[in-house]
């Protein structure tokens, strides 16, 4: 069982152009959208879906079910790769996260099964991302002052002038670090 995880900072408009190219450059991927309550449903490429939603699950291919969940997707064995939306939250572009796990509940079994897939899909995903992407992120802990920087953490062109104009990087339940763009 394994993990895989990135993060980025993004603003969103520059999020759904590259979802555009994931699925340009990807063919046969499909994007859902996923919101608080809501069942996951296929993107149709407007903007405000994924304004809407709070996470997106691209997968490598389109699942048989006309209602897939998460759960069929792994049971198809299809990979994917989940993503959070970028949101601005109290006057803080919020950390996104870009990850995938191989293991994955099957109710049906009462087991804990392996989707490796979902691995491989997520290293074509995260190099469309990557792409668009500068390295790295600074991080200060705002109690000791300790600072590092964090070249795991990108940012786009958008979040870094988002940065440069006054606006402040977060991650959603973190109030003791800080990020910063150093340029």
């Amino acid at each position: 069982m394994a993990t895989k995880t990135k993060a980025m900072f993004v603003t969103q408009q520059e999020f759904v152009e590259w979802v555009r190219d994931t699925q340009a450059r990807i063919p046969g991927c499909v994007v859902f959208c996923h919101g608080v309550g809501l069942p996951i449903a296929v993107w149709q490429g407007a903007d405000e879906e994924i304004s809407a939603a709070s996470r997106l699950y691209i997968a490598e291919r389109d699942p048989s079910r006309t209602e897939p969940t998460i759960e069929s997707l792994n049971e198809e064995r299809i990979g994917w790769v989940q993503i959070d939306v970028p949101r601005v939250v109290d006057d803080t572009l919020r950390l996104c996260q870009v990850g995938v796990k191989s293991d994955w509940w099957n109710k049906a079994r009462a087991v804990s099964e392996e989707n490796r897939s979902s691995l491989r899909f997520f290293d074509k995903v995260w190099r469309v991302l990557r792409a668009h992407l500068a390295f790295p992120v600074w991080a200060t802990n705002v109690r000791t002052g300790a600072s590092s920087q964090y070249k795991a953490i990108g940012y786009s062109e958008g979040a870094a002038r988002w940065y440069l104009q006054g606006g402040s990087l977060g991650q959603e339940g973190v109030v003791n670090i800080k990020y910063e763009i150093r340029q």
